[in-house]
C-alpha cells in the first residue's frame, strides 16, 4: 500500500525534474547557477542528478490525503526568531470534482504545555470547493511552539488526522547579550558567504597557520566567533524568489533581506510589493547586482560608502550594492550594511519585562492590588466570624446556628470583595493607542508604527482582532518557569488573538506595524489671493497642523474638525528644509509613539497631531475607556500648492 502511494508521486516528481532538465539545456537553470558564484555547470551531473530527485519528491512525499483533500506543508525555517511572525505555508487541493468542504489547519495538532508563554494553538479554515486548490497561511507570533511535531486537519468540523510538518522547538531569544541580526538570503547567493565575510568585518580574519593571531578593528585579539557571538544568522531560502509569500507579514521576523537583481526581475509584483511593504515598515532590504530603484515620493537619499546606492524608504532602508555576490563586497561597504541591520533588530531589544513596558507606556495609574484594603476586609472577616460570631450566639444560646452563620458571613464577605472590584474598576477595559504614521497621498500608501496597551478588569471573552495585514507584538512575555500562558490565534476572518493574550486586571501591552492602501488625505489647494486652503479628510479632528510650502513658509492651524474646511495661517518667517529621511528612521528606532509635532519638514509635506489613530485598529470589540493620539507625516503632490 505504501508503493501504491509513493510510485505516483515519485513519478510526478520525475516529470517535474524533466521539465527543469530542458530548462537548464536551454541555460535558464545553468545561468542561474553561473550567477549565484557556485561554480555549477549548466548541465546536470549525476549528483546534481541526484540532490534534484531527493529536493522535488521530498515535498511530494510529505503530502497526506484526507477523504479528497490533499494536504502537502511547504519547508520552513525553524530557527530561534526575536520578532514578527514565522509563516507555514500549507497547500491544500480538493481531488472530489462534486463535493466542496469546509478545510480546517491547526499548529501544532497537539500542544505541550510548558512554562512561560507559548503557543497552545494557530488555527486556519477555509472552504475549499470541487477540483480546486488553495494555499494556506499559518503564521506564528514570536513564542516557542511546542507539540507534537504536527498538524492538524479537520473537515467540515470532524477531525480527520494529523501530517508530520517541522516546527520549531527552540525558545525564542529572551535575555543574554544581544542576539545578531537575522538575515534571509535568497537561493541565488550563497548564505555562508555572507555570513564570513561580516565575521570577517566585524571580528576580523581568521588566523591562517603562518599567522598564529590577527588583530581585528575592534584591537582586540582574536576570537573566532561561537553561534552566541556570530555577526550574524544568514538564512538560505527554501525556496526560490518567484514562491515566496505575498504577504509582508512572513518577512517581519527577519532584520534584513538580501536578493539579487535577477531575482528582482523574475519576482512577481504581488511579491515585491510586499517586499517593499516591509521595507516601508522599518525592514532592510540589500539588492546584490545592477538594479534601479522605484521612484517613489516617500524615497529619500542616504549618504553610503561608494559603491552601494542607498534611500530610506518609509521608515526603512533600500540598498543597491553594484557587486554580483557578498565576496566581492569591501570592508567598509560591508559593515555599513550590518549597521543598518543592526539598527533595524534595536527595537525589539528594548522592554523586556512587563514592568518595563508598563514603565515606559502606562496604561492605567495604579496597577498595585490594594493591599491595606483587602488586608483589611480579611481581618474584620476573621473578626466577625470568630470572636463576634461566637459571643453573639453564645448569649442567644443558640451555638448551633454557626452550621449557617459561619457559610453566610463567609459569602457575605466574598460578595463584600466582588463590589469592591466592581466599585473602584468597574467592568469597562482601558485602551492606551499612539501612533506615527506616514501617509504618502500620491502613492495613497499609509505605513504605521504604534503601540497600545490594554488593561481589562475582567478577561475580554472575544480576545482582540486585527487585521492580516497588521504586525501585532507583544511586549514584555513571561519566560520559562515564570509563569505565562498558552497562547491561541485564528487567522479565517481576521488576525483573531483568541485567549491567553490578555489577563484580567494585568496590563497587556503590544507593539504594531502596519502598511496598506488608504484613501484618507488633507486636501490642500490655494485660494486666489494666495492663502493655503485645507479640507480635513484624514478621518478624525486635528488639533495641530503645521505644513511646508514651495516657498518655504511653514502654514499652520489648531483644531480642525474632521470634514472641515479651513484656510492656515502663514508664520511670519521661512523655515530651511530639513532631510527627513534620517529622522523617520529614528522614529522607527525609538518609541513609535510619535511624541514629536516639530517634525522636520520638506516642501509639500505637513505634520498632523490628531486626537485618535484612525490607521490602526483598536482591538478590542467593545466599549472601552480610550486614550488615543497618533501623528501623520503626510506627503504632497507637488502640484498640490502651485
Amino acid at each position: 500500500m505504501v508503493l501504491l502511494r509513493v510510485l505516483p508521486r515519485f513519478l510526478r516528481g520525475l516529470r517535474v525534474l524533466r521539465v527543469g532538465r530542458l530548462v537548464a539545456a536551454k541555460g535558464g537553470v545553468g545561468q542561474r547557477f553561473r550567477h549565484s558564484g557556485f561554480g555549477i555547470p549548466s548541465s546536470l551531473g549525476i549528483s546534481s542528478f541526484v540532490l534534484a530527485v531527493f529536493s522535488v519528491c521530498a515535498p511530494l512525499l510529505a503530502q497526506e490525503y484526507f477523504d479528497s483533500i490533499m494536504v502537502a506543508p511547504e519547508p520552513v525555517n525553524t530557527d530561534a526568531f526575536q520578532h514578527g511572525y514565522l509563516e507555514h505555508r500549507v497547500n491544500v487541493s480538493n481531488r472530489s470534482a462534486k463535493r466542496g468542504y469546509q478545510v480546517t489547519l491547526v499548529l501544532p495538532n497537539e500542544a505541550r504545555g510548558l512554562g512561560g508563554d507559548h503557543i497552545g494553538a494557530v488555527r486556519r479554515t477555509a472552504v475549499l470547493g470541487p477540483s480546486s486548490d488553495m494555499r494556506l497561511a499559518l503564521l506564528q507570533p514570536c513564542f516557542p511552539l511546542v507539540g507534537d511535531n504536527a498538524l492538524g486537519v479537520f473537515l467540515d468540523g470532524r477531525y480527520k488526522g494529523t501530517i508530520q510538518h517541522t516546527v520549531s522547538y527552540t525558545r525564542h531569544y529572551r535575555g543574554g547579550p544581544d542576539p545578531p541580526p537575522r538575515i534571509l538570503v535568497s537561493r541565488s547567493l550563497n548564505s555562508e558567504v555572507l555570513e564570513d565575510a561580516v565575521n570577517a568585518a566585524v571580528y576580523g580574519p581568521a588566523p591562517t597557520t603562518s599567522t598564529p593571531s590577527t588583530t581585528p578593528p575592534t584591537g582586540r585579539s582574536y576570537r573566532p566567533p561561537t553561534p552566541a557571538r556570530k555577526a550574524l544568522f544568514a538564512l538560505r531560502s527554501e525556496t526560490d524568489v518567484v514562491g515566496w509569500s505575498e504577504s509582508w507579514l512572513a518577512y517581519s521576523s527577519y532584520d534584513g533581506v538580501v536578493v539579487t537583481s535577477d531575482d528582482m526581475a523574475r519576482m512577481p509584483i504581488m511579491i515585491r510589493q510586499a517586499l517593499w511593504s516591509y521595507v516601508e515598515c522599518g525592514g532592510s532590504l540589500l539588492v546584490m547586482g545592477r538594479f534601479e530603484m522605484p521612484a517613489g515620493s516617500n524615497r529619500v537619499h542616504c549618504e553610503a560608502p561608494r559603491g552601494i546606492e542607498a534611500s530610506y524608504v518609509g521608515f526603512g532602508l533600500c540598498r543597491v550594492s553594484g557587486q554580483p555576490s557578498p565576496e566581492k563586497l569591501d570592508t567598509n561597504e560591508i559593515l555599513f550594511l550590518k549597521g543598518a541591520w543592526d539598527s533595524t533588530l534595536t527595537p525589539w531589544l528594548r522592554e523586556r519585562t512587563r514592568t518595563d513596558a508598563n514603565n515606559a507606556f502606562p496604561v492605567v495609574k495604579d496597577v498595585t492590588l490594594p493591599i491595606r484594603t483587602l488586608f483589611s476586609l480579611l481581618l474584620g472577616l476573621a473578626i466577625l466570624i470568630g470572636p463576634v460570631n461566637l459571643i453573639v450566639l453564645h448569649r442567644l444560646k443558640r451555638q448551633i446556628w454557626m452550621l449557617w452563620t459561619i457559610p453566610a458571613i463567609s459569602v457575605a464577605a466574598t460578595l463584600s470583595v466582588v463590589i469592591y472590584a466592581y466599585l473602584s474598576e468597574g467592568v469597562t477595559p482601558t485602551l492606551r493607542l499612539e501612533s506615527f504614521t506616514i501617509l504618502d497621498q500620491v502613492a495613497r500608501r499609509a505605513t504605521t508604527l504604534g503601540r497600545a496597551a490594554y488593561y481589562c478588569p475582567m478577561t475580554p471573552r472575544d480576545g482582540l482582532h486585527f487585521s492580516h495585514d497588521t504586525e501585532v507584538s507583544p511586549v514584555g512575555v513571561a519566560q520559562h518557569g515564570a509563569g505565562g500562558s498558552a497562547r491561541t490565534m485564528d487567522w479565517t476572518r481576521d488576525q483573531h488573538l483568541d485567549s491567553g493574550w490578555v489577563s484580567a486586571r494585568v496590563p497587556a501591552h503590544f507593539v504594531l506595524r502596519k502598511s496598506e492602501p488608504r484613501r484618507e488625505r488633507l486636501e490642500v489647494t490655494r485660494a486666489p489671493d494666495g492663502a493655503v486652503v485645507v479640507v480635513n479628510g484624514l478621518g478624525a479632528d486635528i488639533a495641530e497642523l503645521r505644513l511646508l510650502a514651495p516657498d518655504g513658509y511653514v502654514h499652520g492651524h489648531r483644531q480642525i474638525k474632521a470634514g472641515t474646511l479651513v484656510g492656515l495661517e502663514r508664520e511670519s518667517s521661512t523655515e530651511p528644509p530639513r532631510p527627513h529621511g534620517r529622522a523617520l528612521r529614528q522614529v522607527y528606532e525609538g518609541d513609535w509613539t510619535g511624541r514629536n509635532p516639530n517634525f522636520p519638514l520638506r516642501p509639500n509635506t505637513y505634520i498632523a497631531l490628531l486626537e485618535a489613530s484612525p490607521f490602526l485598529e483598536k482591538g478590542l470589540n467593545r466599549r472601552a475607556h480610550e486614550t488615543t493620539r497618533s501623528l501623520v507625516f503626510g506627503i504632497l503632490d507637488e502640484k498640490a500648492l502651485q
